[in-house]
């Protein structure tokens, strides 16, 4: 069976598993027009409260009819939170590791993402003025 005849069948097969079906479906990292004109069509508008949520970095892939949200990029104070936050949950940054922590959330550049993967590795691993050093 060739890749697009089971491309063809997957997308059947989820366009007919949701009818009747009241559902969020999350797709991420949009990158063209046609990936999502092709994923648009199993989605058939039922008016039932059903949702699609799609997030892409190209604001030409977004119909500006269903109301496109536009992300900010976190400034360096709100960034600094959200990774002590990720890090230490509700305990304070050690003083010690303050230096190099500023600067791993500023070498983030706002970007959630980012803040979110290196607080989840910063969580895991000993918290030691080297290691935070290394990673900024």
């Amino acid at each position: 069976m060739s890749q697009e005849n089971s491309t063809a069948k997957l997308k059947d097969y989820l366009h007919k598993s949701l009818i009747g079906m009241t559902y969020l479906v999350v797709l991420d990292d949009i990158w063209t027009i046609e990936a999502w004109g092709s994923l648009r069509r199993i989605f058939q508008d039922e008016r039932n409260g059903s949702r699609i949520m799609l997030t892409t970095r190209l604001l030409s892939v977004v119909d500006s009819r269903h109301s496109p949200h536009g992300m900010q990029f976190l400034n360096m104070t709100d960034s600094w939170n959200l990774l002590c936050q990720k890090v230490f949950g509700e305990d304070s940054c050690p003083l010690e590791l303050e230096e190099a922590g500023k600067e791993i959330s500023e070498n983030c550049k706002g970007l959630l993402l980012s803040l979110v993967v290196i607080g989840g590795h910063l969580s895991r691993v000993n918290k030691t003025k080297d290691h935070w050093e290394y990673v900024a």
